[in-house]
């Protein structure tokens, strides 16, 4: 078990998530006030292979507490605990990234959050993974229109990577195939889209 504390300074809508590197565990997260009292709880929302948990919940300027859970599933008990909180998909932007701006289903770009494990796996087919790079530098050339920002926490399997990421969706620019308008990227990143989060727990601005 173990705790972190958040000290929540700005009110609205916070994505907590943890998770591990290793798939042998299945985590619980609980958010607790400063009184002791548990706000949110979650447990079992995960695929097997994926050590993920994560909460979304409207937070009040205040002090709290992040407690992390797991219990042993199998295989090699062990791996790093990680916890990222943001309440803006612009905060994910000091990563890796994987650019899809001239993808035919739509042009976009997915920056992951630095402390995340992501990988080049993450892609696909049609994507193009920078390992230090922005969406932001990899497509200042192109300079595309943001028609709006998806943050979600990764629900992938512990090799493809775990933690924060922002996806842009374009709308015009040099080499956007696909534009994205507000419209279609609000309903990809809120309609439980279960490429981005099943129970919905994204943030879209």
């Amino acid at each position: 078990m173990l705790d972190f504390d958040l000290n929540v300074t700005s009110a609205g809508n916070h994505i907590i998530t943890a998770f591990s590197t290793t798939s042998t565990v299945d985590l619980v997260l609980e958010l607790t006030n400063a009184a002791g009292t548990v706000v949110l709880s979650a447990t079992d929302t995960n695929p097997a292979g994926a050590s993920r948990e994560r909460l979304k919940e409207n937070l009040a300027i205040g002090t709290y507490r992040v407690r992390v859970k797991n219990y042993f599933v199998s295989g090699t008990f062990g791996g790093t605990v990680r916890v990222q909180v943001a309440n803006n998909p612009t905060l994910v932007s000091s990563g890796s990234s994987c650019n899809f701006l001239t993808n035919a289903g739509g042009s976009s770009c997915f920056d992951f959050l630095a402390g995340g494990t992501h990988t080049a796996a993450l892609c696909g087919a049609g994507g193009t993974y920078h390992a230090t790079n922005s969406c932001a530098t990899v497509n200042a050339g192109a300079a595309p229109t943001i028609s709006g920002r998806c943050l979600f926490s990764m629900n992938a399997t512990t090799t493809n990577g775990q933690g924060f990421v922002m996806r842009s969706y374009y709308s015009a620019g040099a080499g956007v195939v696909a534009p994205v308008n507000n419209t279609v990227g609000s309903g990809d990143c809120t309609s439980n889209n279960v490429n981005i989060d099943s129970l919905g727990r994204t943030i879209f601005q």
